[in-house]
């Protein structure tokens, strides 16, 4: 249903109403494919941590879910094993980056660095970190991969 429009003499001129230049940008078309036009303010922390790109990537897919995980595998119908190695549990992006062993000897000395009072156990309770504790606290953890 078209709303407030307007018929006038001369060449009509497309505009790209997502972007305020009314240019189309890939970025544009991105934001409104992943985010559903909605910049994502916890997306955008992510990206302006100025890590190296393929940590960024890695960051990216595994807050999406979406690393190689004995569970995520399983699921394209994977022959091995879904447990962690090291721990024998679930092997999720959760477990790789917040639960397992080595990643909770990580976090802690994170968490001791930042003055947190506990440490994260899966993204969602890390993004309820404030703002700067919670890209800080990524950055650093980063850094350790």
């Amino acid at each position: 249903m078209l709303h407030h429009f307007n018929l006038q003499q001369g060449e009509d001129i497309p505009i790209w109403v997502l972007d305020k230049s009314g240019n189309y940008t890939t970025r544009s078309m991105y934001r409104f494919l992943t985010f559903g036009g909605v910049v994502n303010s916890r997306m955008k922390k992510i990206w302006s941590a100025r890590l190296p790109m393929k940590i960024e990537v890695f960051r990216w897919l595994a807050i999406q879910d979406r690393i190689q995980s004995g569970v995520a595998l399983k699921h394209k119908s994977w022959k091995g094993d879904p447990n962690c190695s090291l721990c024998t549990s679930p092997e999720t992006a959760d477990h790789i980056i917040f639960q397992c062993v080595l990643a909770r000897f990580a976090w802690v000395g994170v968490s001791e660095a930042l003055g947190w009072n506990d440490s994260p156990i899966s993204f969602s309770n890390l993004f309820s970190k404030q703002g700067g504790a919670m890209t800080m606290g990524l950055k650093l953890f980063c850094w350790l991969l």
